[in-house]
């Protein structure tokens, strides 16, 4: 998924999969900050929840296989889903 919003010096487009995978998470809660100043609609949000979901269910299908990695992205997504929730 590529996550495009405007910042103060011009526009930005993120692939949503490499960030969350290695962004801090101040980093992501000041793009989404950044989204949501320049969303005017929650279209885009209801489609970011609804990838983060479909990422939690494939990362928690790999932990049952006992993967360490994807437990971890499980617990990462749970939260970044969780900032997610409170620009709607």
């Amino acid at each position: 998924m590529v996550i495009k919003f405007n910042i103060p010096n011009g526009r930005m487009e993120i692939n949503a999969e490499t960030f969350f995978r290695g962004a801090r998470k101040s980093q992501i809660r000041k793009m989404l900050k950044w989204a949501r100043a320049s969303w005017p609609d929650e279209v885009r949000v209801w489609e970011m929840r609804k990838w983060l979901e479909e990422q939690i269910q494939r990362e928690k299908s790999e932990a049952a296989r006992g993967s360490n990695v994807s437990r971890k992205l499980v617990e990462k997504y749970g939260c970044i889903l969780s900032y997610v929730d409170k620009l709607l």
